[in-house]
């Protein structure tokens, strides 16, 4: 049974490439960036998809049971190129997961293709001073050819407790530390600058903290010289006559 199921979703895949009966539609996509504080970003991604006919349905199930972790292996099911890395630095993503599943909360014939991975390249330049830190995004990892295409949002979330500085293009929506854009969006050019300023309190805590450290350090060197100290003083003392 399963090397029937294994066979027929090898044919389906092979006539969809070969004879072009690939119907699906793209219906939406979301593509959620999370900035970590070393300029490292995690992402979410959903793409949802339209089957519009029984074959297309019975493939995407296939592929559900069948189908490796590989994000190229479902490519083919969103025409408009929805289905891929939308950040990319050239190298692999890392901690790449894919769950798709078919969402019958929205209707029988909609696929949803939800897929995160880690970008470890930084997704931001970091620049420092005194107590504020500032995030300035590199639009140049985006994959979205210079347009946020309509269907399409995209929403970039800072470090927490940092605020938006500069934004452009101009959000759909704004909060302190996220951004969304909601296609069709001009981004050709990217210029968003978010900023993280330390407390006091936090500044002083970090103070001690690396004060404690390096003398936690020191510890062994410390012991080491009273060690050799009383081997000298041990050695060198007059003998009692």
């Amino acid at each position: 049974m399963v090397f029937k199921l294994k066979l027929a979703y090898i044919l389906l895949s092979l006539l969809a490439l070969a004879f072009c009966i690939v119907g699906y539609s793209d219906v939406s996509l979301t593509v959620i960036a999370e900035i970590k504080e070393d300029g490292t970003a995690s992402v979410s991604e959903a793409a949802y998809i339209s089957l519009n006919t029984k074959e297309e349905i019975e493939a995407f199930d296939l592929n559900i049971r069948f189908a490796e972790d590989i994000l190229s292996n479902w490519s083919r099911f969103s025409p408009g190129g929805n289905i891929k890395f939308h950040f990319s630095n050239g190298a692999q993503p890392a901690n790449v997961h894919i769950s798709p599943k078919r969402d019958y909360t929205i209707g029988y014939s909609i696929g949803l293709v939800n897929f995160t991975y880690d970008i470890r390249s930084p997704a931001v330049n970091i620049s420092k001073s005194g107590r504020v830190t500032h995030y300035t995004f590199n639009g140049r990892i985006l994959g979205f050819e210079g347009v946020i295409p309509k269907g399409t949002k995209f929403t970039l979330i800072f470090p927490k407790d940092s605020v938006i500085v500069r934004s452009y293009p101009e959000p759909t929506e704004a909060k302190e530390n996220a951004l969304t854009w909601t296609g069709q969006v001009k981004a050709s050019r990217w210029e968003v600058v978010a900023a993280k300023e330390k407390s006091l309190g936090e500044e002083v805590g970090e103070f001690f903290y690396e004060f404690y450290s390096e003398m936690l350090s020191l510890i062994p060197l410390i012991l080491v010289s009273l060690f050799a100290f009383f081997l000298v003083f041990k050695l060198t003392r007059p003998k009692p006559k």
